[in-house]
């Protein structure tokens, strides 16, 4: 027999074989699992930051309209 046939052969007998031997998409699919995941996270830190920076600018405003109030 040749490779051909050793090839035919083993895909018959095991169909799924053939679509579980190839590799080449499942690199693609890791690589934008890891991107979704980094920017899930930016995210959630962008917005973590976010509140807190306003709450301080908002703490700062609030004292300085008292200032100018009281002067």
């Amino acid at each position: 027999m040749n490779r051909l046939d050793d090839t035919i052969s083993k895909r018959a007998a095991s169909p799924r074989l053939g679509v579980f031997a190839d590799e080449r998409g499942a690199t693609a699919i890791e690589y934008a699992l890891l991107l979704g995941l980094i920017c899930l996270v930016i995210i959630t830190a962008i917005g973590a930051t976010g509140d807190g920076l306003s709450a301080s600018w908002n703490a700062v405003a609030t004292k300085a309209s008292d200032n100018l109030k009281t002067n």
